[in-house]
């Protein structure tokens, strides 16, 4: 179970990655967002952790994850980013 206390714990070698790929300015938006989109899975029921461990399962996850990402950050009261800064 998610305890009140529960965070989002990003490692900083992946904040260097997006520096390094020239994401900067949009990349920590996204890797917050991404990962937020995780715990909303789970509170939809769409993203139940169970046995089923395959690639398939978890691209779906990702990919869904990634989907409500973006979604958010395009939106006006979201990130309100435009299509290109969200495609980079």
């Amino acid at each position: 179970p998610i305890g009140k206390e529960a965070s989002i714990i990003i490692g900083d070698g992946y904040f260097q990655f997006q520096k390094d790929s020239g994401v900067e300015s949009e990349g920590p938006e996204y890797a917050h967002t991404h990962e937020y989109s995780h715990h909303l899975q789970l509170l939809l029921g769409v993203g139940e952790l169970n046995d089923d461990f395959s690639d398939q399962s978890a691209k779906k996850q990702e990919l869904m994850a990634d989907a409500f990402s973006a979604y958010f950050l395009a939106h006006d009261s979201g990130g309100d980013m435009t299509s290109e800064e969200i495609s980079n």
